[in-house]
């Protein structure tokens, strides 16, 4: 071991958690960045940077959560620190049925396809629905007719 790392034991849990954090963002953005250089499409680039980066994740989160809720419960998941934020005060509870009040706003799918797949189960629910109803009715005619 050289002199200047120290081993786990000799540092603080705040200080292991940071490293930890600077790792996995580290990996993450080289993941992101391999997979988005395999996409042509996903690889274009603006004058500054790539369109796709996690910084612009963090962009879109923030837009999505102030467009949905408001801007103070934005910054306080996007983990920013600012004077307006000490007076903004949510307890974990709020902030849970809060947050999942504007999920629907961040999630990414193919929402046609959602809404066409739960229309046809629609149908076919009052389908099956009418076929029940039917046969309970031949049984019901059936009953009567074994009783008399």
């Amino acid at each position: 071991m050289r002199e200047h790392e120290l081993k786990d034991s000799e540092i603080s849990d705040e200080e292991k958690y940071s490293r930890y954090v600077v790792a996995t963002k580290h990996n993450l953005e080289s993941q992101l960045s391999r997979c988005i250089k395999k996409i042509p499409e996903l690889n274009a680039k603006n004058e500054n940077q790539r369109w796709i980066h996690y910084h612009a994740f963090r962009a879109w989160f923030k837009t999505q959560v102030t467009d949905a809720h408001q801007s103070d419960f934005a910054e306080a998941l996007t983990g920013h620190k600012s004077l307006k934020l000490v007076y903004y005060r949510q307890n974990d509870k709020v902030r849970s049925e809060t947050y999942q009040r504007i999920e629907h706003c961040l999630t990414i799918a193919d929402t046609e396809k959602l809404d066409q797949n739960y229309s046809e189960m629609q149908r076919d629910n009052q389908e099956l629905r009418s076929i029940v109803d039917s046969l309970s009715m031949q049984l019901q005619n059936l009953e009567k007719r074994i009783r008399v």
